[in-house]
């Protein structure tokens, strides 16, 4: 048992499943013990390794120096996913208190032109995270962002306003000299590193999510010590004859993939009953998709899950549990349930309802939304549909969301050994990010150079679409 929550997964199993949709117990167990070994190399695994790097001095010092109630981030992806799930989990329970994250993952010019522009005459702080240096959407904002502070504070003007997150200079000091190096070193900004091997949808216990937790007064510390309680833990096998596979996110990985390898359950629905948690979801979403989406070492194609989605309970529940409940059978929910902790007022209907609100009479909010929870995971049960569930010990702080990050990039990490995936990489993204500087610098051509393939779309389409055939580079 985990010393920050109980991993559940007997409603996906013959335990507590009836149907035949059920994984038998025998497959699971066989599954996660053919991939025990994986368990022994979690220490080998980049977001593993570096939990003992995390530069917690520096982005102390840091935050001190930063007093601002505004902290406007610009990154995309996991530069921006870790920090705002950290933020929605751990500010205050109150709207109207602490301080606030304003995320620019995105170009939308109607949003960014006017956050930034009133972000600056607030006195917001600038966060930029680009893992390489030259992320095209972060160093489009940044230029944004340099045009309207030249003219009010100078060029210099880094130093108070400014911080950057970015890889740390290689052994071969290939990327010393990245756009958004080049550019922080101009405006004399504070650079923080993260690890060159540290991939961005891994990096939420790096200076890519603990810096931004710091600047808004979340415990860094903490985070990261029950990231590194989590792998300690996950990085052993014990097994005993009640407990056959001896390791939480082990037997989580293998019931996971053997629904989609034997059940052709592939979609995996993460469904927090905590509105805090509700960030976490599109954290998973990008953790899941991006790193188990693709072909498989062995060549074939779309080895991995159909596909994970985001909802939130009880929000959801009456609307997109329909679905889960009689439509395609080939969704798994995954329930986060942080409730037995919740406290709250106790209700105490008055007579003008009548006696319409009398079962609610002494309840507290908390204890209907453990209910609506369980009776989600009921009615699932009822059906036949399987599901898991992560149920917290003592609730949701600093730590225990440090440990429930490193949980699931370690579930993924063991499903990609079970799909036979490379988890690390990304080509079908990469794809995306070289059309795109391509079509910054070619897709004003003619189309007649034969590796110009925006240059000959634009010539056969009579244009790209919108705004498009007005870029210019100079």
């Amino acid at each position: 048992m985990s010393t920050f929550f109980a991993v559940d997964t007997q409603r996906a199993t013959t335990r507590g499943l009836e149907g035949d949709l059920a994984l038998s117990e025998e497959s699971v167990t066989a599954r996660a013990q053919t991939h025990a070994g994986a368990v022994h190399r979690l220490y080998d695994q980049p977001f593993a390794r570096f939990l003992a790097d995390a530069p917690l001095e520096a982005i102390r010092q840091r935050a001190s120096e930063i007093t601002s109630d505004d902290i406007i981030l610009m990154g995309i992806g996991g530069s921006a996913l870790g920090a705002s799930t950290i933020h929605e989990a751990l500010r205050p329970a109150s709207p109207w208190k602490g301080k606030r994250l304003h995320v620019l993952d995105h170009l939308d010019p109607d949003r960014c032109e006017v956050t930034l522009e009133e972000g600056f005459a607030r006195g917001a702080h600038f966060l930029i995270i680009s893992k390489s240096g030259d992320t095209t959407e972060t160093m489009a904002l940044a230029s944004m962002l340099d045009r309207l502070a030249r003219p009010a504070v100078g060029a210099l003007y880094g130093r108070e306003r400014v911080t950057v997150v970015t890889n740390e200079v290689a052994a071969d000091r290939s990327n010393v000299d990245t756009v958004v190096r080049r550019w922080a070193r101009n405006i004399e900004a504070v650079i923080i590193d993260m690890p060159v091997l540290l991939g961005g949808r891994f990096s939420v216990l790096s200076a890519v999510g603990l810096l931004p937790a710091a600047l808004l007064g979340h415990d860094a510390q903490a985070l990261l010590e029950g990231g590194r309680a989590m792998a300690e833990e996950l990085s052993q096998l014990n097994v005993t004859d009640s407990d056959p596979i001896g390791n939480a996110a082990l037997e989580f990985a293998s019931v996971i993939v053997g629904l989609d390898l034997e059940r052709n359950i592939g979609t995996q629905v993460v469904l927090p009953y905590a509105q805090k948690l509700g960030r976490l979801g599109s954290w998973f979403v990008q953790l899941w998709a991006e790193s188990l989406g693709k072909a498989a070492l062995d060549g074939r194609k779309a080895a991995g899950p159909a596909g994970p989605i985001a909802g939130v309970g009880p929000t959801d529940q009456h609307s997109f549990a329909q679905l889960l409940l009689e439509g395609r059978r080939d969704k798994v929910v995954i329930f986060l349930d942080a409730l037995g902790t919740q406290t709250s007022a106790t209700l105490e209907p008055h007579r003008a309802f009548g006696d319409a609100l009398e079962p609610m009479r002494g309840r507290t909010l908390g204890q209907i939304l453990s209910l609506e929870c369980f009776a989600t995971e009921l009615a699932l049960s009822g059906e036949g549909r399987p599901s898991a569930a992560l149920r917290f010990h003592h609730g949701v702080d600093a730590r225990s969301l440090g440990a429930l990050f490193v949980f699931f990039e370690t579930v993924t990490y063991l499903a990609g050994a079970m799909y036979g995936i490379e988890p690390y990489d990304q080509p079908g993204v990469q794809l995306i990010k070289t059309h795109i500087k391509e079509g910054l610098v070619s897709g004003v051509g003619d189309g007649t150079q034969p590796d110009d393939r925006l240059g000959r779309e634009r010539t056969f389409n009579g244009g790209f679409p919108l705004q498009l055939p007005t870029l210019r580079v100079v």
